[in-house]
Parts: structure tokens; sequence; C-alpha cells
């Protein structure tokens, strides 16, 4: 398929000429691809002569003077999104009826876009002929007009095409309250301008378009009645196109039953205003307790849990249990029962009342004089009298806790392939010393502790790699190498820094010698 020209050749047959005093406008009929129209003006004035018609000072113009069609403002360069283009010259000595012939060439692909006649009236003219923009624009590339005299080419004027810079201009659309919103793509889900006071969250959304990059959205959320401002939240964009959203989180007592509004500015500018009310809860609230888990550490100011587990050592100081209490109506009443699994015991049970309709609760149990006894054991939750939750947890005897050492560390040059100890040790070395050996022993180690040597060039600050190794015996030789490279080792001071489970506890530090 051969590819599509952006001016097919058409014809473009002459308006008969019609003599005026002063100027001519001849208009051209037809149909032209991109709705091109070509316009040939010729304005003049003096008396008839004899002499040999010629044009002088032809020009391409962007503007030009309506009264006596010459050029204001002369440019061979033009945007996409240019009116009309204008191409003029002064003809000089024509007798009367002189035929001028404009001529517009595409030269990307030499397709003829129109081709205009005009007929002399006066001895001295100027001569206009324009083409205007097509719907979608110029094509983008290089262009000619051939200017003609009774048929024989007396000027060529070229000019380029360009195109036009690209201006956005963001805009929000689709804007709208929501009580839910596509986490992924922002957009709204469940649209809606009335919500309860105990809704968990109120979403403001809309969709911006046209936006360069960092365009600020700015939402600021106020009563309506008042102004009083409650949060105002920038936001920058990322996308040409893309859904922005805002939040409004419930507060600890909901939200106040009012009319609201949230207004939506790009760059400082108001876009859109967005009203919304919050209504009193039609409902009964029905407390829960979700997060409900064992901790051997609190937040003294929230009562959540800091450390979870539900293993503990018979030493330890306290044992506790947290849950989050929503939805509870003042004085909602939260029992934790503690119970010796292994025989049924009821060790204690404790009630506390709520005070807010969201909040963490916590239970506590401390360790005895002798330690809490080894076995498994559970705290059931009960909001008014109903069961909640069932938290399970074990009392295990203290393990002890090894400490991994490295001992023994050094450099060497030949090391008992079946114990790694080393047989020749050395912090000198030559630049071709085949392999270069770290060593250590390492002591009280658990299993899977991971010892990391770090193979660092001093003399250039070049770190030249790490490398791990997890032990498998609680106490074992341990080695690391570097080979020799191909051109040998850098001569200069080096080190090895070996770490265990992250921690440095030993530097190694050798020489390179010619």
């Amino acid at each position: 398929m051969a590819p599509v020209q952006p001016y097919p050749p058409q014809p473009f047959p002459p308006a008969p000429a019609k003599k005026k005093t002063g100027w001519i406008i001849a208009l051209i009929a037809g149909v032209v691809l991109l709705a091109v129209l070509v316009i040939a003006v010729i304005l003049g004035g003096g008396s008839c002569s004899v002499t040999t018609a010629r044009l002088t000072e032809a020009a391409m113009a962007s503007e030009v003077d309506p009264d006596t069609m010459e050029p204001i403002t002369k440019t061979d360069e033009f945007q996409s999104d240019t009116s009309v283009i204008y191409a003029t010259a002064l003809l000089k000595n024509a007798p009367e009826d002189t035929k001028i012939t404009a001529t517009w060439i595409y030269l990307e692909d030499d397709t003829e876009i129109a081709s205009v006649d005009a007929l002399s009236t006066e001895t001295n003219q100027a001569v206009s002929f324009s083409l205007s923009r097509p719907d979608n624009g110029f094509p983008v590339g290089q262009y000619k007009v051939e200017l003609a005299i009774d048929g024989k080419l007396s000027e060529t004027l070229r000019f380029t095409v360009e195109a036009s810079a690209v201006v956005l201009k963001p805009q929000l659309t689709e804007a709208a309250m929501a009580s839910k919103i596509n986490p992924d793509t922002q957009k709204a889900e469940t649209r809606t301008d009335r919500f309860q006071a105990d809704t968990a969250v109120i979403y403001a959304t809309a969709l911006l378009v046209d936006a360069p990059k960092n365009t600020k959205i700015t939402a600021t959320w106020t009563y309506t009645d008042d102004k009083t401002e409650i949060a105002s939240v920038d936001v920058l964009s990322t996308e040409t196109s893309q859904y922005v959203s805002f939040s409004l989180s419930r507060p600890d007592n909901g939200f106040p039953a009012d009319t609201y509004q949230v207004e939506l500015a790009i760059d400082g500018k108001q876009a859109e205003t967005l009203r919304f009310t919050v209504e009193e809860p039609a409902v009964v609230l029905i407390p829960e307790l979700t997060e409900a888990t064992m901790a051997s550490e609190i937040d003294p100011n929230t009562q959540k849990a800091v450390t979870k587990t539900d293993r503990f050592q018979t030493d330890t100081a306290v044992i506790y249990a947290t849950a989050l209490l929503i939805d509870a109506p003042k004085d909602t009443k939260i029992t934790a029962t503690w119970v010796y699994a292994d025989d049924k015991t009821e060790i204690a049970s404790v009630d506390v009342l709520s005070t807010q309709t969201s909040q963490y609760v916590s239970f506590s149990l401390s360790r005895p004089d002798n330690g809490f006894p080894a076995g498994e054991y559970q705290v059931e939750l009960v909001i008014d009298g109903k069961t909640a939750e069932t938290l399970w947890f074990t009392v295990e005897e203290p393990v002890v806790v090894l400490t991994p050492q490295l001992t023994d560390a050094a450099m060497a040059s030949e090391i008992n392939p079946d114990t790694l100890i080393p047989v020749t040790t050395a912090d000198r070395f030559l630049t071709d010393t085949p392999v270069i050996y770290a060593t250590a022993l390492l002591t009280d180690a658990p299993e899977n502790t991971r010892i990391t040597a770090t193979w660092i060039y001093v003399t250039e600050d070049y770190n030249i790699g790490t490398v791990d190794l997890f032990s498998t015996e609680a106490s074992q030789a341990i080695m690391f190498y570097l080979n020799q490279p191909e051109e040998g080792f850098p001569a200069g001071q080096y080190k090895v820094e070996l770490a265990i489970d992250g921690k440095q506890v030993e530097t190694l530090v050798f020489t390179v010698e010619p």
C-alpha cells in the first residue's frame, strides 16, 4: 500500500479574473485535502507601461498589510498551527492582464498543493498569495512556491513548517466525593456526597488531564458554614493524565455531623469545589476486637503491641494480651480470662471499660516469684459477656544463648585443606602469590551464624568484594581466600574486615609487595 500523502494532488482551476481599479482578488474554487484555502491578492498603482514585467522583493511572510498587501513579518519558518502563510512580491513594468501564477509544492513527497493565477491591473503592483491552515494544521516539512509570469518561472521561494510546541493546560474532570476508591488507579468506585459520622475514610477524587509533570493539585477541606479549615494537602502530578485522590480519616470520636466542602486547586488556581454532608450514624455500634495478639512489650501510651510473640521464657517479666477495640459505645466491657491450658486452671480474670469508640486495650500477667510454669496457656477476650477472641501462647524454659566469637584470626599463604587451619601465617605477600587466605576460629556459634569477610584495597580505598559463609557447628575453623588476578595482586596495603551477623569483630591488615 502506497504511503498517504499529506497533500494529494488536486486540480485547482483558476477563477475568472475580475478587473478592478487598484486591486484584484483571485479566489480558487475546488476541494483540497485538509481544507487548504489559497488566496491570491494583487494591489498596486500607477499607469500602464509596455516594459517587460518582472517580480522583485519576493518573500514569504506570516503577516501582510491588508491595504497594501506588502509583507509586515517576513519569515521562511512557520509553525504547523500558523493561521495563514503568505508569498509576496512586487510586480513591475507589467502590461495589463499579465498573468502571475503561484504554485505551492510540498517538497517532502513533491506534491503540488495548489496553483493560483492572478491578472495584473496596473503597471506596478504588490502581489500576495496565501495558504490557509488545514483542519489538522500544516504538515511538517519543506515547501516551495514557484512564481511565474505568463507561464515563465520568475521566482522560487522556499519555507519550512515545524511542529507547533504543545502547551498543556491542566484541567480536573470527573471530580467526585467517594467512600471507596480503587487503590491502584485512585479512581472513585463508590461515589456519594453523604457520609456517616463513623465512616472510616472520606475521599475526594478527580481526573487530572493535560498536566505537565509536577503540576501541583491542592485539596483544602473546610466546614461549609464557618469556613474553618480542616486540612490542606498538596500532590504533584507524575503523568499527563492521571486520577488524583485526597482522603480525610475518621477522628477518634467520628466525623462531626455538618456540611463540608473540598476546594481543588491547580497550581494555586481554584478548579473544582466539592460539597458533602456528614450525618449521625443511623445504626447501633457493634463493638469488635481486631489485631488481637500476645506481646512481650507494648507502647505504654497507646497500649499497642510493640514486640509480638506467642512464645515466652519462664523468667519473662510481664506477658501482655492486646487488641484493638473498634465501634464501641462508651463503657463497653472487655474481659480477659487467663487459663493454664495444661490443667485448665484459671489464673486471673480482669475487666476494663472502654472510653473511646476506637482504642487499644491491653491485659498483663506478671511473673510469679518462681517464674511462669512451663506449658501452654490461653487468654479468652470477651466483649460484654460474649467471647470475641482466644489467644494461645507457650512458656518455655530459658535457653542458653550462644554468643559467637572469632579467635586466632590471621592471614596466611598456606592452609591445611582438611582442617582450614593456617600452615604458614604471614602479613606480607608478593604480587605473584597464588592465593591469600584469611582464617579464624569460630566458637559458641548457633547454627547458620553468618560470617562475612570484606576485602578492601586500602591504597586505592577500593572494595574488592564481600563473601558470606554460614556456620554448621558451634565451634569450627573458617577460611576466606583471594585468588591472584591475571596481572597479579596490585602492590599496596590491604585489609580484611570479619563480621559476625553483620557486626564487625576483627580486622586483618596485610601488605602486597612487588
